[in-house]
């Protein structure tokens, strides 16, 4: 009987070892899992504060670049330091004032300050190498200014032949005023046709001048109406051709490697950060919302077709090349600020630029909203239904029908798109 008994007792001797040692084992395991799980959310409260502390910064600069407070190469680097020790700054390229990097660091135990007076900044890589990684946050700005020259969109315009049928009509107002409506809303329209300009097929109405190399056609009834029933203003026949010269797209553009069709249907969403894209089609349906960063270009090399209650919106100033056809019908919208919260989105933010002769075409049921620029002096322009266009479309032959409105920007005259003066808008990205 006793060697059982010995037995028994080095089985409990053993049992008593294991239960130890796995009591141990948990709890180091658990004091690591509640090590990590503090140090994740001081990690992520330290990046936090350290992306706002940027943010300050980027303010700082800006106050001090538009009070002409950044004259000097000393000025080049600001820094500051909080009641809590976390210290922000900011860092201009070269007296650049186009560009500001912003620094904030949340770390007690980091001196940026010190850090960055004595180092030899000369790039973001230097700022980088300074700094203690996740509790430091970088953001850039820069002004991004679109170049100067002639605008496209001297008026609403054709190389060929300009019909307006039905009810259709086209009226003025200035994006630099604020949105269309109330006292924003003008009868000085430009409109010009390379032949003749067509207004024999209904009540159509130009609230403007009108201007043709070939002849203004009205009904044959006219004689008996109001001068004013067709042209507000001026009618001029006979007048020398605009020129309307073909655009292409740049070549850094196109020679963009292609990310293939960028189509969306079924209520999906896509956000395009700012930069350069080159796609085979851009296809939107079934209420399908995409956004686009400011200062993006976009090459088509096929259709761009925005349908069936989708939403395109603009964050800021972006240019499309298509190759292909534009369609814009079934309850679309184009550059509306649904997306983007902006309360007046201005046509001069939108170029749609066609570089062939597939159609172009704003057709179908329910109300259309593009607020944007269209170029496309070879391709055939149909606007139909109830479509209403804030901007300008200048096209080969160009057909406006139905109960169609077209609300010429004046800002586009100005060069607020593709010329005159260059618009400037703001970048900001996190490196």
């Amino acid at each position: 009987m006793r060697p059982r008994t010995r037995k028994k007792g080095i089985a409990i001797v053993t049992l008593l070892f294991f239960l130890c040692s796995s009591s141990l084992v948990a709890n180091v395991f658990v004091q690591r899992a509640n090590w990590h799980v503090r140090n994740t959310v001081h990690n992520g409260i330290q990046h936090r504060q350290a992306y706002w502390l940027a943010e300050s910064a980027l303010e700082v600069a800006q106050y001090r670049r538009d009070n002409g407070l950044i004259t000097t190469e000393a000025d080049r680097l600001f820094t500051a330091q909080m009641p809590d020790g976390s210290e922000y700054a900011f860092w201009m390229d070269a007296i650049d004032p186009t560009q500001i990097v912003a620094l904030g660091d949340a770390s007690p135990t980091f001196n940026l300050l010190a850090a960055l007076q004595g180092a030899a900044i000369n790039s973001v890589a230097d700022i980088r190498a300074l700094l203690p990684g996740s509790r430091s946050r970088i953001l850039s700005q820069q002004l991004f200014t679109t170049p100067g020259g002639p605008s496209l969109f001297t008026g609403v315009g054709s190389a060929g032949t300009m019909t307006l049928s039905g009810s259709a009509e086209i009226d003025s107002f200035d994006s630099r005023n604020g949105a269309y409506g109330g006292a924003n809303t003008g009868s000085n329209a430009p409109v010009f046709a390379n032949a003749d300009i067509n207004l024999a097929g209904g009540m159509a109405k130009i609230k403007g001048d009108a201007s043709a190399t070939g002849n203004i056609v009205l009904p044959s009834w006219a004689q008996w109406a109001a001068p004013d029933t067709w042209v507000t203003g001026t009618k001029s026949a006979g007048v020398a051709p605009t020129d309307l010269p073909p655009e292409t797209v740049p070549s850094d553009l196109a020679g963009t490697s292609t990310s293939g069709s960028c189509v969306l249907g079924n209520i999906d969403t896509r956000a395009l950060s700012s930069g350069d894209y080159h796609f085979s089609n851009l296809k939107l349906s079934s209420a399908s919302k995409m956004t686009i960063a400011a200062g993006s270009r976009i090459f088509v090399d096929g259709d761009f077709i925005i349908s069936d209650n989708s939403v395109l919106d603009l964050l800021g100033q972006v240019t499309i090349y298509v190759n292909g056809s534009v369609q814009v019908n079934n309850s679309a919208r184009v550059n509306s600020g649904e997306l983007s919260g902006r309360t007046n989105p201005a046509s001069t933010d939108l170029t749609i630029i066609a570089t062939g002769s597939a159609p172009v075409k704003f057709t179908g049921a329910g109300g259309h909203r593009f607020i944007g620029a269209v170029y496309a002096p070879q391709a055939e322009v149909r606007v139909e239904g109830s479509s209403e266009i804030f901007g300008c479309i200048v096209g080969n032959n160009v057909t406006i029908d139905g109960n169609t409105r077209v609300h010429f920007d004046a800002a586009l005259a100005a060069g607020g798109s593709s010329g005159g003066a260059g618009t400037t808008q703001v970048i900001q990205r996190e490196l």
